[in-house]
């Protein structure tokens, strides 16, 4: 949500200083009037919409400032990360602005501060995201908007090949230049080489000869991309995307360089290999990006006309992504099916496996790693579910208008059935849509909160799909879980739903039912036939079950949901009266100095909540004290920034108040709170919100187990 800059003093210099580039700009003095922050507290940059209260003729309604984090920032070190993001968003817009075409994918540079760390660009302001297209829109609008995507970057590439002096003379006056950055990514394909031929080794994959021939070819490509030598945005994501009915306009240039254009013209093949918004694509919507790139490519890279050429291009930029994507992703994945955006990394690995596969074929080029991943793909194919859905704009049975979509959220969330149906009637696409909330809230999502059961059998009965998720994953199951009631879930249960299905998340749909404390749905979930896990086990305070359950099954001791977090990290976060369940869980595979995505071990809870027997327990079995966590916190720190000063001191906080580890000047304490608040459950001394149940389960473990029915 955008805010109003509340305290505008604070930024006072900050903001003169923007008054007098503006000034300088437009030949005239530059005043300005109410300033909004659009970034996100944490975000790596902090975006400010400043109004212009007066200004010479000519001048925008308002601009667009972007300024790096501070906290890091050092416009003189090459290896400060928000200097170098910025200084290449920065010199991008400055560079591709200068090459006097109006209909470049970018928005207008202004100007901008060097030590202050910003620059100011042209408001977007009457734009639509790419991604709103493919997860809201129609097939046909999500289809131009890919199109007119792949045709921007196509002439972006065209009129910059053969100008990479022009850029590096901007770039190089703001800091350190990216001439070497090519070198990197070539670097990086080699360092893949021994890294997948280990994963192969641990399939039990046989390697085809020829495979190191052939990294070695996509790392040669890389360094020296020769015709394809262009100016790139790397970062082509569809929430990078601005759409205006005739014009996409790229945002955040912080990854651009000079570097092979197919890296960014084979987004659609690959499946935007940076991106968290991810889904599959239909092969007409890939071909079709193919085409409308390859034409405006073409225009100013004769190469791109020669099929031979331009199909061996487009396979080593693919290989290049995929051996990029199993670097980083594989091992986790492997691990468990972590949730990436709106898919799994299991699902990204396996659809850009296929797609190399398809292209390198195509081009009868890279055969022995194509070969390689074929059987890799095949061998995770038995292991792993190969299920990404579509982008829902490719998935609907009938095209839907927002002004539809809104008039059914309105019916729904009044309970007004007669209008549902008339609407359904007209359309009976709209069974499927999504509101227009940042999370796109399915419309049978909407009918569940509401526990109108008429509404919800109408919309199932009008071909509403129980599998469709919000962006984030959530299903429609779990929510009738925590918010339904037992006849809701039954409805859903009679159209196919899965009670022992995880979802995106590693979530069971019983998890809802303990969460929200609803001892009924509990009951009722069970005896449809829920099977309880390990995490239910621990939740509910049931030492047997557990145990029977992680010596049937040790790798429920190694679990994982959300973002990474363990039981290991659940319990040391509920604190002192999970030990028992630790030293079960330790006992039989879990890792004491585990991590989750951002780098938290459950050391890092238990400090955080101020849990002193657990710390105890962790440090006697093992726990790294000094681990850091993905913002170089390490328990220590988070334990005095939440004021537990006996655990701050088990941890080597000394007897003067004094540690090693001191809080960036940047840092609140409620930062801390934002860091793990998504794990969800308590603070300090409140009680678990699943203790409640414990005495509903138990009841129904003993009718179990006494043969009685449930």
């Amino acid at each position: 949500m955008d805010d109003v800059l509340q305290d505008q003093a604070e930024h006072h210099e900050l903001l003169e200083r923007v008054e007098r580039i503006l000034s300088d700009r437009w030949d005239g003095p530059v005043r300005l009037g109410e300033v909004t922050q659009l970034s996100e507290r944490r975000a790596r940059n902090m975006v400010l919409r400043c109004k212009l209260s007066g200004a010479p003729d000519g001048a925008p309604p308002s601009v667009i400032l972007k300024r790096a984090r501070q906290r890091n920032y050092d416009p003189d070190d090459p290896k400060s990360r928000p200097a170098v993001g910025l200084f290449r968003d920065w010199a991008g817009l400055q560079f591709l602005g200068s090459l006097g075409d109006q209909n470049l994918a970018c928005a207008e540079w202004y100007g901008g501060d060097r030590e202050s760390g910003f620059f100011l660009m042209e408001d977007l302001r009457h734009t639509v995201d790419l991604d709103h297209l493919l997860t809201r829109s129609s097939e046909s609008e999500a289809m131009d908007g890919l199109k007119l995507l792949a045709s921007s970057l196509g002439r972006m590439h065209a009129q910059t090949i053969g100008r990479e002096s022009e850029y590096q003379s901007i770039r190089g006056v703001l800091g350190p230049g990216d001439t070497a950055h090519r070198h990197r990514l070539a670097q990086h394909a080699r360092e893949a080489g021994p890294y997948f031929a280990e994963r192969c080794e641990w399939l039990k994959v046989d390697l085809v000869p020829g495979v190191d021939r052939d990294i070695e070819r996509i790392a040669s490509a890389m360094a020296e991309p020769g015709d394809f030598l262009a100016f790139t945005h790397c970062d082509a994501c569809p929430d990078n995307c601005r759409i205006t009915e005739d014009r996409l306009y790229l945002i955040d240039f912080e990854f651009a360089s000079f570097r092979h254009a197919l890296l960014d013209g084979v987004y659609g093949w690959i499946r935007f290999p940076t991106c968290w918004c991810v889904r599959d694509l239909p092969e007409s919507a890939v071909q079709a990006m193919e085409s409308a790139y390859r034409r405006e490519l073409a225009k100013g890279c004769p190469a791109a006309e020669d099929d031979t050429v331009y199909f061996r291009a487009v396979a080593e930029a693919c290989g290049y992504w995929l051996l990029e994507n199993m670097a980083q992703l594989f091992d986790r994945a492997v691990e468990y099916e972590t949730p990436k955006g709106t898919s799994t990394n299991r699902q990204r690995l396996m659809v850009r496996m296929a797609a190399f596969c398809h292209v390198a074929q195509r081009a009868e080029h890279l055969m022995a790693l194509q070969e390689t991943f074929a059987r890799m793909l095949d061998r995770l194919r038995q292991l792993w579910r190969d299920d990404m859905s579509l982008y829902d704009a490719f998935g609907q049975a009938m095209p839907v208008t927002s002004e539809q979509v809104s008039a059914m959220v309105a019916a729904v969330q009044s309970g007004d059935v007669a209008r549902v149906r008339d609407l359904l009637d007209k359309n009976r696409g709209l069974s499927n849509a999504k509101a227009l909330d940042d999370d796109q809230s399915p419309i049978l999502r909407l009918a569940i909160e509401s526990r109108n059961v008429e509404l919800i059998k109408l919309l199932l009965d009008s071909g509403a799909d129980w599998r469709v998720t919000t962006r984030s994953g959530w299903t429609t199951l779990a929510r009738a879980c925590s918010h339904g009631t037992p006849r809701i879930v039954d409805l859903l249960l009679e159209k196919g739903a899965d009670l022992n299905r995880r979802d995106s998340w590693g979530l069971l749909p019983i998890y809802g039912a303990v969460s929200s404390g609803n001892a009924e749905m509990l009951k009722h979930l069970l005896s449809r036939g829920a099977q309880p896990d390990l995490k239910l086990a621990i939740d509910l305070r049931q030492p047997a079950l557990a145990k029977r359950l992680v010596e049937q099954d040790p790798s429920q001791a190694r679990l994982r949901f959300g973002t990474g977090v363990t039981l290991l990290h659940d319990s040391a976060r509920v604190g002192d009266s999970r030990i028992d369940a630790m030293s079960l869980l330790l006992a039989h595979g879990g890792s004491v100095n585990a991590t989750t995505n951002w780098g938290a071990t459950p050391l890092h809870l238990a400090a955080f909540f101020g849990h002193e027997q657990t710390i105890r327990w962790l440090l006697g079995h093992g726990a790294d004290p000094n681990a850091e966590d993905k913002r170089g916190r390490t328990p220590k720190m988070l334990a005095h920034g939440r004021g537990h000063k006996r655990c701050a001191r088990l941890l080597g906080y000394d007897s003067e108040g004094q540690t090693d580890c001191t809080l960036g000047s940047g840092d609140h304490l409620n930062a801390f709170d934002d860091l793990f608040a998504d794990l969800g459950g308590t603070r300090d001394g409140e009680p678990h919100p699943m203790d409640d149940l414990q005495s509903e389960f138990g009841k129904w473990l003993g009718e179990r187990s006494s043969g009685r029915p449930t």
